[in-house]
């Protein structure tokens, strides 16, 4: 069976997950329930996500109790993709609440016509941290992605409009 949108949503955000923590040299594990990391994640990441509509409360518990006994940090955060887990029991605080978006591709011949998007291959930590810089920046000219493929990390500056 073909998968869903959202859970396609979900991987594509796993693969953004393992992208960005193999690029700061932190440690991750998937085991097809949860994403999680024991290690402090980048800034806007968190410790745990839930990768399946099926992962119960109960499995949720067990993985914060674990995530709890191993992390010595002020605080962390965990990620619920189906929005279907009532983590308020676990004394979490919703910070905000959104929902998966989708956007059909172009077909190839569309996107090879009229090129609009710029693209660089990001080799180095220092290229990756010219990255974050220029996503974090609130005068930023561009909107940028860092897009995962099997080639490596690219790269993509949006046009700002206003």
């Amino acid at each position: 069976m073909q998968p869903s949108r959202v859970e396609l949503a979900v991987l594509n955000n796993t693969r953004w997950y393992e992208a960005m923590f193999e690029a700061h040299g932190l440690a991750c594990e998937v085991d097809g329930r949860v994403w999680l990391s024991h290690q402090t994640p980048p800034p806007f990441h968190s410790n745990l996500v839930v990768l399946s509509s099926g992962t119960t409360q109960n499995e949720v518990e067990a993985y914060v109790s674990g995530l709890k006994r191993r992390l010595h940090t002020g605080g962390w955060s965990l990620k619920d993709s189906y929005a279907c887990l009532d983590l308020h029991l676990l004394g979490f605080t919703q910070l905000f609440q959104a929902e998966w978006i989708w956007r059909d591709p172009h077909p190839l011949e569309a996107r090879n016509a009229a090129p609009r998007l710029a693209w660089a291959t990001v080799r180095t930590g220092t290229e990756l941290l010219e990255w974050e810089h220029a996503w974090s920046s609130h005068a930023m000219k561009y909107k940028i992605a860092l897009v995962a493929t099997e080639e490596g990390y690219s790269v993509i500056e949006l046009p700002v409009r206003y």
